[in-house]
């Protein structure tokens, strides 16, 4: 049966429901080495599932018993089941707390990304995408693990867009610096397609810097970051982007107002150069320090050369 409503704050998105008021089929999904039931109505699941349509109405032993199991953990189906029937993701934060509202761990949405993929959900995966695009696609977020990068290139396929937006994220955010210990000894046995992927756009990003000076490239050396959201999302229609980009839009706006008390105003836009650095600013970040040569921080030995960005491919 539908779940109760809870008193945790959601974020949701609204659609029309997928159940007609003359079927009410029930079919149960089994998760975990318990083989805990969750019941779910049949349109409802068929609905956002090509996988689950063909299982329970084609021609199956399931269609006929009504049941299966699915490979996912408790603690996802419970949130999958609260996006089925309200469209809402559980968070953690509480009544009365003054926190953000998309606090849902990167496990988490990890894990909801893959049973996406898994059993053909795509909305489930844009969901999952915009809350891990809005939670840690920014400059001031905190940092994702190259532990994380071994899970979903695991779970996920390299062409997934998950796994494109990571290659892109740690092209763009990785400080090296930051690993831990654990980091560290996981270079060695990082997926080649990841490797692959942020070597070419880092390098990218590193020519753009050698041939010019032009500060308003700097910082989009390579691709502006993010700058589309829904280049990560997967719609069908000219409808379902325009409701992605409306709520990608208010959960952005949500984190700026949460992180605007703590944010200096931003100094005029000016470049300035010591023996090793260039430090941007940037209306969107406060300022972007890029170390280069001193060679190159010396504006006497400017080169006039031009390098056009390229972007990773789809």
């Amino acid at each position: 049966m539908p779940p109760s409503a809870s008193s945790t704050p959601t974020l949701k998105r609204k659609r029309s429901s997928f159940i007609s008021p003359t079927d009410q089929t029930i079919v149960t999904l089994k998760v975990g080495p318990d083989a805990t039931p969750y019941n779910v109505h049949l349109e409802l699941l068929c609905g956002c599932s090509e996988y689950f349509r063909g299982l329970f109405k084609g021609a199956f032993k399931e269609a006929e018993e009504r049941t299966t199991t699915v490979e996912t953990n408790v603690k996802t189906m419970q949130i999958l089941m609260k996006w089925l029937y309200t469209q809402e993701l559980e968070t953690q934060r509480t009544s009365n707390s003054s926190k953000p509202a998309w606090h849902l761990s990167s496990a988490e949405l990890l894990d909801l990304y893959a049973f996406g993929d898994r059993y053909e959900v795509p909305e489930l995966r844009n969901v999952a995408m915009r809350y891990i695009q809005i939670q840690y696609g920014h400059r001031t977020a905190q940092s994702l693990s190259t532990s994380y990068i071994h899970r979903a290139f695991e779970k996920l396929p390299a062409s997934s867009t998950l796994c494109r937006w990571l290659i892109q994220y740690f092209a763009h955010y990785w400080n090296p610096a930051k690993d831990n210990d654990d980091d560290i000894a996981a270079y060695d046995n990082m997926p080649h397609e990841f490797l692959l992927g942020v070597a070419v756009i880092s390098r990218r990003r590193f020519l753009l810097l050698q041939a010019t000076n032009k500060e308003s490239l700097i910082p989009t050396a390579g691709g502006e970051f993010n700058e589309d959201p829904c280049h990560f999302h997967e719609h069908d229609d000219e409808d379902s982007t325009a409701l992605c980009t409306e709520e990608s839009a208010r959960l952005a706006e949500l984190r700026c107002k949460d992180k605007a008390a703590n944010e200096s105003p931003v100094p005029s836009k000016q470049v300035k150069r010591t023996a090793s650095s260039v430090v941007i600013p940037s209306r969107r970040t406060g300022g972007i320090t890029i170390t280069i040569p001193s060679s190159l921080a010396n504006p006497s030995r400017r080169v006039n050369r031009t390098h056009q960005p390229g972007s990773l491919a789809n």
